[in-house]
């Protein structure tokens, strides 16, 4: 079944200079679906639910000290108080997407926006009429999504060089990454999986997927009912639509470091993505 709130809002926000910033945009595109898998007992007995929301999880941010799950945290608590289900959380294309109210170092914000999605897949969960489960299949895949050219100060004056040698010297963090180098041009591994239930799909791909990405698959799937999990299976790097690129912003430009790439992804990415969950589903 499918709910609908508004926790979470675009972060992709000009600022007066024209750049880039995280912040808040009410004009950007968000995904208010509250997807929710329901699984009984034969004899109608709770066992679980699956939430699927589009938000990252980060109201307690880095001036926040605590160990915290964040707002499915505090959904969770609620509903499976409430249901007698265990739930289970999978968060949604949400690369562009924060929290309303942005990251915080108060856990009021948690309670605040974790209460409201709780209320709404509750109101979703007790109207789900169940069904023998007669389908379950899977099937994956593994892309090999083209980078962008090397930024010049990574840039090597010979041929061959050595691509993960190059991302050892300039970004030494503490996790393995795989770059492809083939006729100067480079590449890394994303992986893609989908699961069917019945007459309903969960996708995933190992990105920071953005929420047009997310859309546009589950406005195409065939199927009636279609969730989207990121980041699944790993964490490439964030993968933006193509008009991403021209406005630059942290996700384009600074975080393929954290992810130990030696350069963004490229535009064809989001709809190689796109292309990619569609045959899965099919």
């Amino acid at each position: 079944g499918k709910g609908s709130a508004q926790i979470g809002i675009n972060r992709r926000a000009r600022k007066p200079d024209g750049t880039m910033t995280i912040g808040e945009n009410p004009e950007g595109p968000i995904d208010p679906d509250v997807g929710i898998i329901r699984f009984d007992t034969p004899d109608g007995a709770p066992i679980a639910v699956v939430v699927n929301y589009a938000c990252h999880p980060v109201i307690l941010g880095p001036r926040s000290l605590a160990i915290s799950a964040d707002y499915p945290g505090k959904t969770r608590q609620i509903v499976e108080q409430v249901t007698g289900a265990k739930m289970l959380f999978v968060q949604g294309a949400s690369g562009n997407i924060n929290p309303l109210g942005g990251v915080r170092d108060s856990y009021d914000n948690v309670r605040w926006l974790g209460t409201m999605l709780a209320g709404e897949v509750i109101r979703v969960y007790e109207g789900l009429k169940t069904e023998p489960l007669r389908t379950v299949k899977t099937v994956s895949t593994s892309l090999s999504v083209p980078l962008e050219p090397l930024p010049k100060e990574m840039r090597p004056e010979a041929h061959g060089v050595d691509v993960k040698k190059l991302v050892n010297e300039h970004v030494p963090w503490p996790w393995a990454v795989d770059v492809r180098e083939e006729n100067g041009k480079l590449s890394t591994p994303v992986e893609m999986q989908a699961l069917r239930l019945n007459d309903a799909a969960l996708v995933g791909a190992a990105g920071e997927v953005f929420v047009e990405i997310g859309l546009e698959v589950k406005k195409k799937s065939p199927l009636p009912h279609t969730f989207f999990s990121v980041p699944a299976l790993g964490a490439v790097n964030y993968i933006h639509v193509p008009e991403a690129y021209p406005e630059g912003g942290y996700e384009v430009q600074a975080a393929y470091i954290g992810y130990r790439l030696p350069a963004p992804v490229s535009p064809k990415t989001a709809g190689l993505i796109v292309d990619t969950a569609l045959e899965l589903i099919g």
